[in-house]
This record gives structure tokens, C-alpha cells and sequence, in this order.
């Protein structure tokens, strides 16, 4: 296994990072079955906006 950036942002804010981290995973299709994320994309926004 290996890993790449795909994309170097600047703005150090969590909330962005991950609204990106969120976009390269439905581009690139890594969820279950595909890929390694198991959490659904709907399911790790609702997490992340709870808090």
C-alpha cells in the first residue's frame, strides 16, 4: 500500500479538509466495495456536523 497527495490546500481549518478529503473519496469511487472507506459519505457529515 502506498500513498499520494492529491492536493495541497492552505487553509488549515478541519471542517475544509475534510469537506475535501470527502470530495477525493466519491471522485476516485474508494468507498466499500471499491475501496477501503467503510463509512458512507452522508453518514461522515452528519458525524462531523453533530459535534
Amino acid at each position: 500500500m502506498g500513498a499520494s497527495i492529491l492536493q495541497c490546500i492552505r487553509d488549515d481549518s478541519g471542517s475544509y479538509r475534510k469537506l475535501k478529503e470527502l470530495s477525493w473519496i466519491q471522485k476516485l469511487k474508494t468507498e466499500v466495495p471499491n475501496g477501503l472507506n467503510t463509512k458512507s459519505t452522508s453518514e461522515i457529515l452528519w458525524q462531523h456536523y453533530r459535534q
